[in-house]
């Protein structure tokens, strides 16, 4: 086909071509709009992704334990070790956890907790290894706690509390200032005796200069014992250490 004849061609199919190129447009156009909304769908995606990354780094966690205090007393214990408050706070234990001794519920786990702030906790006492250990099946208890972030965000956290790991261990008793008061007491009754003599008052039967001397005498020596049981006091203390 000649030139001419194509040319003569179009001209008379022209109306045809239009439309036909009309319609590529309008199929690449409608093309082109689904991969730029499906773009902007990833975007959107992408953005709620690290906004709600950005949140859970500043979000509430809490942790619930049962351990022994600073005595072979156990106690339960629930802590936020997150970075903003938990809200509406709930414990599910698989077996009751109150005050074995008294036979009282913890209001913390009974009714739950309002909000907890960052760093706070909430604890009591609830008995001795032996009293959990006749109360938990397998000396064990499980459970979770439910709570949310300020925006309503749910979380739930599970446990498994073993407790026979601590069967057996002895507690490290630390002396406090009760001791120290016990202790001081039992020096001045020592230094009464020394200076004296005897656990009675004494009559003066000498004259004042020699009693004069005998009190010296007895003070350096009231003293000497002193320095000497303060030194057995920390040299006691260092090994105990």
């Amino acid at each position: 086909m000649e030139i001419k004849e194509i040319i003569e061609f179009l001209n008379q199919n022209n109306g045809f071509f239009l439309v036909l190129l009309t319609a590529v447009y309008v199929i690449a156009t409608i093309i082109t709009v689904r991969k730029m909304s499906r773009a902007n769908d990833l975007t959107q995606k992408n953005i709620e992704v690290f906004t709600e990354l950005e949140k859970d780094k500043n979000r509430p966690s809490l942790i619930f334990t049962i351990a022994p205090a600073k005595s072979i007393i156990f106690e339960a214990k629930i802590k936020n070790i997150g970075a903003s408050t938990a809200h509406n706070i709930s414990i599910n234990t698989s077996t009751e956890v109150k005050i074995f001794s008294s036979d009282k519920n913890i209001k913390f786990i009974q009714e739950g907790i309002p909000s907890l702030p960052p760093g706070a906790e909430l604890s009591t006492i609830v008995g001795s290894f032996d009293e959990l250990k006749d109360n938990f099946e397998d000396s064990s208890v499980s459970g979770s706690v439910k709570y949310e972030r300020l925006d309503g965000k749910v979380y739930k956290e599970e446990f498994n509390i073993d407790l026979s790991v601590y069967e057996g261990l002895q507690s490290i008793r630390e002396k406090s200032i009760h001791d120290v008061a016990k202790e001081l007491k039992k020096i001045r009754k020592q230094l009464r005796h020394v200076i004296t003599g005897f656990k009675k008052p004494l009559i003066r039967t000498i004259n004042e200069e020699t009693y004069r001397e005998e009190q010296k005498k007895q003070h350096q020596k009231a003293e000497e014992k002193l320095k000497q049981m303060v030194q057995n006091q920390e040299s006691d203390q260092d090994q105990e250490e």
